[in-house]
């Protein structure tokens, strides 16, 4: 009889049961497997062909592009910015709140708050 892992999903057993019956697997352990299988065979895959992370990488970054999210360096006033908004954070001066949502909810309550320009709105609406 092979080894048992004990393993404890972040998402529940529930969701991966029902992740598990949506793709057709007969069990979740046979789901649990293929996935990690998967995994290595892309890590194996990664580390044999930098050329395909590399271009993995640029896909990712167009994404991103698509989606409107541009990254900046980190210059000393951005820095300190950053800092001290954290700072407030930890001391209690700002409540802060855990957000669980996913980013078609993101662009959802965009569409309807008032730091999104028209041209965003616009733009947000054209993604339905």
């Amino acid at each position: 009889m092979p080894e048992l892992i004990a393993f404890r999903p972040k998402m529940g057993v529930s969701r991966l049961k029902k992740i598990a019956q949506a793709m057709d697997y007969p069990n979740v352990s046979r789901f649990i497997e293929d996935a990690i299988l998967e995994k290595a065979q892309r890590g194996a895959h990664s580390t044999q062909h930098p050329g395909i992370q590399k271009l993995n990488d640029d896909i990712g970054k167009l994404i991103m592009k698509h989606l409107g999210i541009r990254w900046t360096k980190l210059d000393s006033k951005l820095d300190r910015e950053l800092r001290r908004e954290v700072d407030e954070v930890r001391s209690g001066k700002v409540k802060s709140y855990r957000w669980k949502g996913s980013l078609e909810q993101l662009f959802e309550d965009a569409k309807h708050h008032h730091y999104a320009t028209a041209e965003d709105k616009s733009l947000l609406s054209s993604r339905k």
